[in-house]
């Protein structure tokens, strides 16, 4: 990769490159930084980083792949292996970046640095106080061309041929000055890189590369991430004191993660679990896989029901979502579901309390949970007044609790026999049970509760349009109210009718394409049971559409004229 020469023939040149000294950090732990010389070099396609600061640092690993390289003067190449890895940088500003590179044995022998602060007298630059600084050692890192103008700010000619060289990472001198004298031998480096890598698309590239299961000549790479999912819960799930305990589905053993701490910036409800084991007091980790979660509330009715945003990403790095399986999806089909209920001469629905949180997350997974709340929530919001919380169960709106939650009660459900079948009635945390007579639903009510109590989970609010049986259900575990939902559907318990309720809306209101869309979505007929009463709608919108494009427009006379 480099040739040094020490020929007097080069003496009166004095080239100087640009290497300057940096931090560096994994971003796994951003407080630990490592300060080393980097070379920016525009004549490399590629940015480059030694095997050993990679191992030093212990970055996150990307992908891997072959590096092909020319040595000077060569014309054989040869293929070395090497890895993809992601690096911050720290910024003269305080900010930080982050660069992806690729993993080389050695980037070059020892190489002189010429930055701000010995030789300024000599180049008469008014900028340039005091003296400016030579070092020598071997970089660690190389920026090519491809990050390069993102640190780039500008150059100025200090003297013929010499230049320096405003970056946002530190000022560095380059080019060539007759008057510099040299303490030592310098070594001149020369360079070969070539596009030098079958570098790796990332990991959307090779799917969207691949995705061909439209035509149906290839298999569905969510189906080969699937089966994966399942080996990783297969192997993780056991069941301590009764509960079931899980670990997060990741995608890769020590994924590349952000601790999300700067951006995670309802009371009874965080007691609440407090007390029930939910979540747990935590502190600040060091040096170690470490994700906060951030979070709102959301009001509906009289109810506050707490969002965490498991999608939340910084600049340049991943989510907790984007590092996870999302796990076979298991669901059966809701339109079956819903003709097996009809079908059913006596139906029972039950839910399953607080299903995700039924499930008890490992410990070592504890760590990429934690949110933050106030210690006293009448004080302002300052450090000093927050404290750290982390979920001990599978918290919902991470990519892979619904999967954890399905997997969970279908290995529970196979211990028993003759309770295999019912995993197919069973969407997210709904349940239902086809009875033959008033006496099995009561039968049946018996032995289900028995059953999920054994897996620590708690079935209630059961319905069924069976008198004689719901009455014999004790009050805390049935619903009495006669109108239900059945998966999103009212179910009128004493007619035993299903009843699809259209949106209606105010004749004041403004007729608008948004508003049109909105009334339309809202109707929930997975059956299609009603879809030729949509015809006429469907039709206004297309009418609509071909107007011009304004979805706040209102439309209110066009559709008192279609009638």
């Amino acid at each position: 990769m480099s040739v040094n020469s020490y020929s007097t023939l080069l003496e009166p040149w004095n080239p100087m490159l640009m290497v300057l000294k940096v931090k560096v950090f994994s971003p796994r732990n951003e407080d630990k930084k490592t300060e080393i010389f980097v070379f920016l070099d525009s004549g490399s396609e590629v940015s480059y980083i030694t095997d050993e600061l990679t191992k030093k640092l212990n970055l996150p690993k990307l992908g891997e792949g072959f590096l092909e390289v020319y040595t000077f003067q060569g014309n054989k190449s040869e293929k070395q292996q090497s890895g993809k890895y992601l690096l911050g940088i720290e910024r003269k500003d305080g900010k930080n970046e982050m660069i992806e590179l690729l993993s080389i044995n050695k980037i070059a022998n020892e190489l002189r640095s010429v930055t701000i602060n010995e030789i300024c007298g000599h180049l008469k630059l008014k900028d340039i106080k005091n003296n400016l600084v030579t070092n020598y050692g071997k970089p660690d890192l190389l920026i090519g061309v491809k990050d390069f103008w993102r640190f780039f700010i500008k150059k100025t000619e200090i003297s013929k041929g010499c230049y320096l060289v405003n970056t946002t990472i530190g000022s560095v001198i380059c080019g060539e000055n007759q008057k510099i004298s040299l303490e030592k031998t310098i070594p001149v480096q020369t360079h070969v890189v070539v596009k030098s890598f079958e570098e790796m698309p990332s990991e959307s590239e090779i799917k969207s590369w691949w995705d061909l299961q439209s035509i149906g000549i290839t298999e569905n790479p969510e189906e080969n991430e699937d089966e994966t999912a399942q080996e990783l819960f297969n192997k993780s799930i056991r069941q301590v004191d009764g509960r079931y305990r899980v670990k997060w589905l990741w995608k890769d053993e020590i994924p590349d993660l952000p601790t999300n701490y700067g951006i995670a910036y309802k009371y009874k409800t965080i007691q609440d679990q407090l007390k029930l084991g939910i979540i747990e007091e935590a502190f600040k980790s060091k040096g170690e896989l470490e994700h906060y979660l951030p979070h709102r509330p959301v009001f509906k009715d009289d109810k506050i029901r707490e969002v965490y945003n498991a999608s939340a990403r910084s600049k340049g790095h991943k989510s907790l979502n984007d590092c996870l399986f999302r796990g076979p999806l298991k669901l059966p089909d809701l339109a079956g579901m819903i003709m097996r209920f009809r079908l059913s001469k006596f139906p029972l629905l039950a839910d399953i309390e607080k299903a995700f949180l039924q499930i008890e997350l490992e410990e070592v997974d504890r760590e990429v949970t934690k949110f933050l709340w106030l210690k006293d929530i009448n004080k302002p919001l300052k450090y000093d007044n927050l404290i750290i919380y982390r979920f001990t169960r599978v918290a919902f709106g991470i990519i892979c609790s619904p999967s954890l939650l399905a997997m969970t009660i279908e290995h529970h459900l196979n211990k028993f026999p003759g309770y295999e079948k019912l995993f197919k009635n069973i969407y997210v945390d709904n349940v239902f049970i086809d009875c033959s007579s008033e006496e099995e639903v009561f039968e049946k009510y018996i032995d289900l509760k028995k059953v999920f109590s054994e897996g620590k989970m708690n079935l209630r609010e059961f319905v069924t349009n069976a008198r004689k049986a719901l009455e014999k259900i004790p009050e805390i575990d049935k619903l009495t109210d006669l109108n239900q939902k059945v998966l999103g559907i009212s179910w009128d318990i004493k007619m035993d009718n299903l009843e699809i309720k259209f949106p209606c809306s105010n004749l004041e209101d403004k007729f608008t394409r948004r508003k049109v869309l909105e009334l339309m979505a809202s109707l929930f007929d997975p059956l299609g049971l009603v879809s030729p009463c949509l015809v006429n709608p469907k039709l206004l919108f297309q009418n609509l559409w071909d107007k011009p494009k304004n979805w706040m427009k209102n439309w209110k006379s066009l559709i008192q004229m279609s009638g």
